[in-house]
């Protein structure tokens, strides 16, 4: 059975004007996506706009709202951190757009990628919107989980089909964390998680994801069970 290697497949895809077809061009990290554990309280914005992307994505609003201390990981503190009990951002400033700056405005730009994405942040999503439908229903019927990294991971039987599918969204993900963590000045762990915790928003019993444990390692589990 074909496998998804545990190195972050990077993609470059753009739509070829003159033909209509897409062009793909991969770029493979040499290293696994180490995510880093040690948060503050921007994480929290990151996985706001995760949720707002993935509501457009998906055209569905989520049923759960996920944390990272629900997956292992330290709840964010500081400025932008969530409210324990409105689940918003408690923002310094008078609205949402003031407080960015405010955040991040003191945050290195994130080290540069291996390549510079061509398909936009808009296209990406749009791809991946596309797909959506197929991608939930492997998901559902636990064939795939949701991996720490913000990837899909096999864990059933895939068809050349499927598989042919799974890798064209992880690497429409990949290109799409790159490009977030440029423009936010954060690094791709931060939009992984974001985005895996976004996800697991629409997350239903029985269904793979990724979780740290007590001697934090990364372990498989399924929705509530």
């Amino acid at each position: 059975m074909p496998q998804i290697r545990p190195s972050l497949l990077i993609v470059l895809s753009t739509l070829a004007a003159s033909t209509g077809c897409t062009t793909h061009v991969i770029v493979e990290q040499p290293k696994p996506l180490d995510i880093n554990i040690n948060f503050t309280g921007h994480l929290d914005l990151v996985i706001h706009d995760a949720r707002d992307n993935l509501e457009q994505i998906t055209g569905e609003k989520p049923t759960n709202v996920v944390r990272p201390e629900d997956i292992g990981l330290a709840a964010p503190s500081g400025p932008g951190a969530l409210s324990a009990g409105t689940g918003e951002p408690e923002l310094a400033a008078a609205s949402w757009e003031e407080a960015v700056p405010v955040i991040w405005k003191n945050r290195s730009a994130a080290p540069a990628p291996m390549y510079m994405p061509i398909a936009s942040e808009s296209e990406l999503k749009q791809s991946m919107a596309a797909r959506n439908a197929q991608i939930q229903a492997l998901w559902f019927a636990k064939l795939v989980g949701e991996s720490h990294n913000g990837l899909l991971a096999p864990k059933g039987a895939l068809t050349p089909e499927q598989q042919a599918l799974v890798t064209a969204e992880n690497n429409d993900r990949a290109a799409l964390y790159t490009a977030e963590a440029q423009r936010r000045k954060v690094t791709t762990d931060e939009v992984a998680v974001g985005y895996l915790l976004a996800r697991l928003g629409y997350a239903k019993p029985g269904v793979w994801y990724e979780v740290r444990n007590a001697n934090k390692e990364w372990e498989w589990k399924q929705w509530h069970q």
